[in-house]
């Protein structure tokens, strides 16, 4: 009987010996596979997180003489990018020297904003749809030379110009452009009263004017375009002069 009891003794040590054993085991392979899933998740978190790239800067304001461009503005968004190309609307960023708009002039603004110990700077450009009066307009226009227009264009390229001189050929526009004329315009009196210096002209006629004619002698006023180039009946290329005219009257 002793011999029996000693036998079920010895197995149930063998038991609790075998289960503490295992215990810790069973904890270790919990306590490794926590510590491989943290590690996994700052692998991903390490994987999906996005770099700033730069900024984007758009305007959907008002556009009316007199509108300052500055914080205040709502018109004006700015833009965190991305580099997967998304981007996020951001409103803590800066106009260091804001801007108010005036008739028929483009604005110039530098949009400024700092994330992670970096600014980045993005410029925007608005122009004003207010036009001016046409007495402030032909107020601002200068006689400048012929050849000036046509040796240095970039030089005077938007500038407002006035000009007199002799109508040599119309052609007037068709459909929906009826109201519209294309004018080469000598602009520089010779000897002889003899016209010389063609230049290019568009222009738009206001409802009720009265049309112009080859050989009227007329002023135009308008904005420079810069070189124009078209084809001669002959087939050559001319290259002049081009002039978007805002108002044309017959000169005195």
């Amino acid at each position: 009987m002793k011999k029996i009891f000693f036998i079920i003794f010895c197995i149930i040590t063998s038991i609790i010996v075998v289960s503490c054993e295992s215990a810790p085991k069973q904890d270790k392979i919990s306590k490794s596979s926590s510590i491989n899933q943290k590690e996994d998740n700052s692998e991903e978190k390490l994987e999906t997180k996005k770099e700033v790239i730069g900024i984007s800067v758009s305007y959907t304001g008002d556009t009316k003489e007199g509108t300052i461009l500055d914080k205040n503005n709502k018109g004006i968004k700015v833009y965190i990018k991305y580099d997967d190309n998304s981007k996020e609307e951001v409103s803590d960023w800066k106009i260091t020297k804001p801007a108010t708009l005036q008739a028929e002039k483009t604005s110039d603004i530098t949009v400024e904003y700092s994330i992670n110990n970096q600014t980045y700077f993005e410029p925007l450009s608005v122009t004003c749809t207010t036009e001016i009066s046409l007495e402030q307009f032909k107020a601002e226009c200068k006689s400048i030379p012929y050849q000036e227009l046509a040796r240095n264009p970039d030089n005077y390229k938007d500038s407002k110009i006035i000009c007199t001189g002799e109508i040599i050929q119309i052609v007037q526009g068709e459909g929906v452009l009826s109201n519209y004329v294309n004018m080469r315009i000598n602009v520089t009196r010779g000897d002889y009263g003899i016209w010389n210096d063609t230049v290019y002209v568009i222009y738009k006629y206001k409802d009720g004017e009265s049309k112009f004619l080859e050989d009227d002698i007329v002023n135009l006023y308008g904005t420079y375009t810069g070189l124009y180039s078209y084809k001669s009946v002959l087939g050559g290329t001319v290259t002049i002069p081009g002039i978007n005219a805002k108002h044309i009257e017959f000169a005195q």
